[in-house]
């Protein structure tokens, strides 16, 4: 089943689950008038139909998280499958998608970035990479995440924004999803 609209939610997990269940979300959303709505792992990966414009959709989602109890965390960021092509297209690192996609990460964030993410704010003396597109922030970890000292919570203080960021393989599944 197709579907006209991907959220990625920041900030979910194990957690967050105490306090809202995946299920719990799609039935919320569905309660809002989100349609077909799908999850993929529990992770804050989600599908759905919606037929407004993606501020009021984004708004919306925001206000469902909110309602239980959790936080500007916690928010979404959403994108239509033809966007995600773009993302997949305009990427910067096609040798690292192709051979460790998992070290490839995609940040989302809801305002344009404009090419200060790798111009300005991601100065650092480690080999990660960045560049930026839009509202998405493409980071090559090929040495490893779990070791660089450019973790998410570094880029989004020096960017002073907030944003979630998914690595490769999750970004072309969802695509994949969506696309039916």
């Amino acid at each position: 089943m197709p579907y006209s609209h991907l959220a990625f939610l920041r900030a979910i997990g194990p957690i967050t689950h105490k306090v809202m269940s995946m299920q719990n979300l799609c039935a919320a959303c569905a309660e809002a008038g989100f349609s077909g709505t799908h999850l993929y792992v529990t992770s804050g990966n989600l599908l759905f139909n919606g037929g407004a414009s993606e501020v009021y959709l984004t708004e919306r989602l925001n206000a469902i998280i909110a309602a239980f109890g959790l936080h500007l965390d916690n928010q979404a960021f959403i994108r239509t499958p033809d966007e995600m092509t773009h993302i997949i297209e305009a990427n910067p690192f096609p040798t690292i998608a192709e051979a460790q996609p998992n070290r490839l990460i995609a940040m989302f964030f809801n305002e344009e970035l404009d090419g200060i993410a790798d111009k300005i704010a991601l100065k650092h003396d480690g080999e990660e990479r960045f560049a930026s597109v839009v509202r998405v922030l493409y980071g090559d970890y090929s040495r490893g995440i779990g070791t660089s000292k450019v973790a998410m919570g570094f880029i989004e203080k020096r960017l002073q924004l907030r944003g979630t960021a998914r690595n490769w393989n999750t970004v072309l599944k969802m695509q994949m999803l969506a696309r039916g």
